[in-house]
C-alpha cells in the first residue's frame, strides 16, 4: 500500500524543464539546481539565467524570440538577462539575420562564447 499522494521525481516541476528548453533533450537533463527549501526572487533570477544560457549553449546561435519560446520565458525577461550576460562577456551577438516578409526587427542570433 503506497502513499498516492507522493510524487516521484519524474513529477516535480522543475524536472520537466528539459522539454521546454528542447524537444530532443534527454529526459534526465536539467539545468536547473536542486530546489532549495525557500525559493526567493535572487533563486528565480538564477534558475533564470541558468534556463537562458543553456538554451543558448545547446541550440546557438538562437534569437532572443527563439529563447523565450523554448524556456517559456517572457520576452522581457530573456532581454533582461540576455543584457547582463552580454555585458559580462558570457555570449556574444552575431551579425543580424535578415528581414522576413512579415517585417519587424530583424533577429539578432546570440551565441556562447
Amino acid at each position: 500500500m503506497g502513499d498516492s499522494s507522493r510524487r516521484s521525481p519524474a513529477d516535480l516541476p522543475w524536472q520537466a524543464t528539459s522539454a521546454r528548453v528542447g524537444d530532443d533533450a534527454p529526459a534526465a537533463w536539467s539545468p536547473l539546481p536542486d530546489l532549495p527549501g525557500h525559493v526567493n526572487q535572487r533563486w528565480v533570477r538564477r534558475v533564470n539565467r541558468a534556463l537562458v544560457l543553456a538554451c543558448i549553449q545547446r541550440d546557438g546561435p538562437i534569437s532572443r524570440v527563439r529563447i523565450a519560446e523554448r524556456t517559456t520565458l517572457s520576452r522581457a525577461t530573456v532581454s533582461a538577462i540576455i543584457t547582463v550576460l552580454l555585458r559580462e562577456g558570457v555570449i556574444c551577438e552575431e551579425e543580424r539575420l535578415p528581414s522576413t516578409s512579415r517585417g519587424g526587427r530583424r533577429a539578432v542570433p546570440l551565441r556562447a562564447v
